[in-house]
């Protein structure tokens, strides 16, 4: 059953292999009509026209994985041809598809260009761009405030979009996309959307993560550090786990004992971990009867027996023939023994030595040869240079070759100007008129060296390399907008990139575009803008696969060199003079005991025990004198006269105080009351005849 079907498939794999794919067509920004198909493993033939034309192949076909996936093909008035029928043909081998598309409803515009946002005096916030016409697009904006959902609004008509009494607290972000509209016909294909524009308190939300992680950062190593400093300063333990004491090694051979013993396996380490293990090589000379006349014929003998290798030397005999002594002994058969102990050489000198002669003989060959690799050709690549010259480069180490070109329809004719590399010819700058048209025809080159020629052919249609930029400028506008323009060889034909970086951070780079000018809106006034941008022709006169070099930098904001680092090195110098610091504060904690008392006093733990206390307070110097009062109170003598009845209840509202005015005897004792004096100083009431109470208290008036 399996062979019968496999013979099926075998039989049958011509007839699946031929079924061609379909092709989708699409009209771009209505300057080509782009075709694709999906051939995995085919490079398929493609032809294309409008209804009324004939069949013309594809000019530029879009290759991935080196096979042909698609067609960019251009064409004129676009704006009215996409209400015809468009025919595509594919053709591979004797098969070939035709289909037939509509291309009214699919047409995809480039995303709008020149975004601008600012806030007018009216307090709203203008969102402004621009497209490929104003009539016949409607437009959709999309904006979100600090990172949050996208809010999406229709534009019907008009190039702006308005955001009312907008916060200037918040960031506010926004896109456009475009496609044409329902009175031009309306298509369903929307064009990508734009670059993002922001507006608000910051200028670009993708700079506050480095920021805040920053600073995050900072907190948490200072705070680290902090620890451990606490930790290395009140915890011994972790202080000499962390930062072990090595003592100071003596001359005496005992201190240094010590010092190995200190580190576990230090000992050890210092051991020799190797043997060596000697054996016997015999050799035999035989010689004549004089010492000076001797035998060129030696033969060695090598022990196998490698057990006995680490054993002593044996003692030769004395009557032994094969002596071991390093002295000459000659027996009678006038033989000479001789026994010397020899290392045996490593293989790896043996296979260096091999290697050696094998460089020597590849080189050898290489030189015997290196006429006849020479003469075969290099490969020659040229280029459209500016649509001035076309250069030709080929690979020529140590051959001056001579070269040869011309355009299809005329005759050869020798390099005018060569370009030379360590003294041999390694390209050719040919001048050609009228470039712009020329570089449509086919190109040959024909190379020479002695009797050998090389003759290829160049298609020079995406192979076109323009001079960088010139004329760079960038101003800041009234417009709170910063433009940047340039000149190029000439204004249409060619679309440009740029590329630009703030305070020397990543490039960010924009896609290609038509024009000679582009604007940032609302840049910051406190960083640094680095420009830069590059030309191509564009697909309208022949796209070219070439970029053009970056031009030069030009520069705007509050520096005007970018080589000037201070911002970025100021910190790093900072952060190494505070981490010496703190490194040095560190060792001066542990290994100064002063400074650490200065610094970080210790405070004992009282206890309730009254000794400690006083102990503790007479640890500090002056504190127990800030315990003592430091005023003075003196007494003075005050008599209150009360006037009272008979009964001791009934007693007068009316009584008198009489304040002593001498103040110097204040500070006095209180003079001893006479017996008969009405004015008694005692605490105890008297009763004169006059029946009047006395009674006399002591105050103590404090001093000012």
């Amino acid at each position: 059953m399996k062979t019968r079907i496999l013979l099926i498939l075998c039989l049958t794999g011509n007839v699946f292999a031929e079924e061609l794919p379909d092709v989708n067509c699409t009209v771009i920004h209505l300057k080509y009509v782009e075709c694709l198909w999906n051939s995995p493993d085919v490079n398929y033939t493609f032809y294309s026209k409008f209804h009324g034309q004939s069949f013309h192949e594809c000019d530029t076909y879009i290759i991935k994985d080196n096979h042909t996936a698609g067609c960019k093909q251009p064409e004129d008035d676009l704006k009215s041809k996409r209400f015809n029928t468009f025919h595509t043909k594919l053709e591979w081998r004797e098969k070939d598809r035709i289909q037939e598309h509509k291309l009214k409803n699919k047409v995809k515009l480039y995303p709008p260009t020149n975004l601008t946002v600012q806030y007018r005096s009216d307090s709203n916030l203008w969102f402004e761009w621009q497209q490929i016409f104003t009539h016949c697009v409607e437009n959709e904006v999309r904006s979100r405030i600090n990172n949050n959902n996208w809010e999406v609004s229709k534009v019907s008509n008009g190039q702006d979009f308005c955001i009312n009494l907008p916060s200037k607290t918040s960031l506010y972000e926004l896109q456009v996309r475009s496609r044409v509209s329902y009175m031009c016909g309306q298509s369903d294909e929307w064009s990508d959307w734009s670059q993002p524009v922001f507006w608000g308190n910051r200028t670009d939300p993708a700079r506050d993560s480095p920021i805040a992680w920053r600073v995050v950062l900072y907190c948490v190593g200072g705070a680290t550090l902090l620890l451990l400093l606490v930790m290395l300063l009140h915890h011994e333990r972790i202080r000499i786990i962390l930062i072990p004491v090595l003592p100071k090694p003596s001359l005496v051979p005992h201190d240094l004992q010590e010092w190995i013993d200190s580190s576990k396996g230090l000992k050890e380490a210092f051991k020799t971990n190797h043997l060596e293990r000697t054996c016997s090589v015999r050799e035999y000379c035989p010689i004549s009867t004089s010492d000076s006349e001797r035998s060129d014929s030696c033969s060695i003998s090598v022990s196998t027996d490698q057990t006995n290798c680490d054993g002593p030397v044996p003692n030769p005999e004395p009557n032994d023939a094969r002596s071991y002594s390093n002295t000459e002994f000659v027996p009678p058969e006038e033989q000479h023994v001789k026994h010397s102990e020899v290392h045996i050489v490593d293989q790896q000198a043996l296979n260096t030595s091999l290697h050696s002669t094998m460089k020597t003989r590849i080189l050898l060959i290489l030189c015997l040869t290196g006429n006849v690799f020479a003469e075969e050709l290099p490969d020659v690549n040229c280029t459209v240079i500016h649509l001035k010259y076309v250069e030709c480069l080929w690979n020529s180490p140590d051959v001056n070759y001579t070269f040869y070109s011309k355009f299809h329809g005329q005759s050869f004719h020798e390099c005018d100007t060569y370009i030379i590399k360590d003294n041999h010819t390694t390209g050719c700058k040919q001048p050609e008129d009228d470039l712009k048209s020329k570089r449509f025809n086919t190109f040959h080159t024909k190379l020479e060296w002695r009797e050998k020629d090389r003759i290829q052919e160049h298609k020079l249609k995406n192979k076109v390399k323009l001079y960088p930029p010139t004329n760079l400028t960038v101003q800041y506008r009234s417009d709170s907008n910063l433009c940047f323009e340039w000149q190029q060889i000439f204004t249409h034909c060619v679309e440009s990139e740029v590329r630009y970086r703030i305070n020397e951070n990543n490039w960010e780079a924009n896609p290609p575009f038509d024009g000679q000018d582009f604007c940032i809106n609302l840049p910051s006034k406190t960083s640094l803008y680095e420009l830069q941008v590059r030309s191509r022709v564009k697909n309208d006169c022949g796209q070219s696969d070439e970029w053009s070099d970056w031009s030069q930098p030009v520069f705007w904001g509050n520096r005007t060199d970018p080589a000037r680092d201070s911002p970025i090195a100021w910190p790093v110098v900072l952060y190494c003079v505070g981490g010496a610091t703190l490194l040095l504060l560190l060792v001066m904690l542990l290994h100064h005991e002063r400074i650490r008392i200065i610094l970080i006093p210790v405070l004992p733990k009282p206890s309730l025990v009254p000794h400690d206390l006083q102990e503790w307070i007479d640890s500090s110097k002056g504190l127990k004198e800030a315990f003592k009062t430091n005023h003075l109170e003196r007494t003075c003598s005050v008599r209150e006269y009360c006037p009272i009845s008979t009964s001791d209840s009934e007693s007068s509202d009316s009584c008198s105080i009489s304040v002593s005015t001498d103040q110097t005897n204040c500070d006095g004792p209180v003079p001893n009351p006479e017996p008969n004096d009405a004015r008694s100083y005692s605490n105890t009431e008297f009763v004169p005849p006059e029946e009047q109470h006395v009674k006399h208290s002591e105050v103590h008036i404090v001093d000012q």
